[in-house]
């Protein structure tokens, strides 16, 4: 038997027409404005330019994928429990995390470091490190109890380690144009992988410990 949809399933319909139509309608306004192809806004990259092979940047893709994969965990973990009764710094761990898997998610996909924020904000790329660094360090210090008690943080040990290599080799001046990305890009990718591995196991843990303990 079907149930009836809620106000809040409503809701979800209309904020995904809003999302889809949203994002049309931004991409269409900057063709107008830039003026400049509106098929470059929705179509591939690779197909944009013909020189480029449909390998290229796979990792950087799969780097995003995974990204996606940590913030919806999130956020999806955070839906759940939401209106249950649970500590409400798990709430609030799902939160933080689904927050900034997002942004790093959007810095990733749409090089915001690189080209949004020094050239439209003039944010120099250090800066912006900074910020996201204060970010991460909050979220760290908010829920150190939760994370160091009830998480296997080993895995986000790696990850923060691994992009702190990474940002040493983004600094430091290139020592070889074929090389110097295995160094940089390397621990980078490595990094998102064991982020997003620490929160779906995190996820796992937290939600199988509170639903266990409705059953007693």
């Amino acid at each position: 038997m079907t149930k009836k949809n809620t106000r809040g399933e409503y809701f979800f319909f209309i904020c995904l027409i809003g999302i889809a139509i949203s994002a049309l309608l931004i991409a269409l306004l900057l063709s107008i404005f830039l003026d400049v192809p509106f098929g470059n806004f929705t179509r591939d990259p690779s197909s944009i330019h013909p020189n480029s092979k449909f390998y290229y940047g796979f990792i950087s893709n799969i780097g995003v994928l995974f990204w996606s994969f940590a913030s919806s965990i999130c956020y999806y973990s955070y839906s759940i429990i939401k209106n249950e009764v649970v500590h409400t710094k798990i709430k609030s761990f799902f939160l933080w995390a689904g927050t900034i898997s997002l942004v790093l998610l959007f810095d990733d996909l749409f090089l915001m470091h690189e080209k949004f924020f020094p050239k439209v904000l003039f944010l120099n790329e250090k800066i912006v490190f900074a910020l996201y660094g204060v970010l991460a360090l909050i979220f760290l210090i908010k829920h150190q109890k939760l994370i160091l008690e009830n998480t296997r943080y080993i895995y986000l040990v790696i990850a923060l380690l691994a992009f702190g290599l990474s940002l040493v080799f983004d600094f430091m001046p290139r020592f070889s144009d074929k090389w110097h990305h295995i160094f940089e890009d390397g621990p980078k990718f490595i990094g998102i992988v064991f982020w997003f591995g620490y929160h779906a196991l995190t996820s796992r843990l937290l939600l199988i410990a509170h639903f266990s303990s409705l059953k007693k």
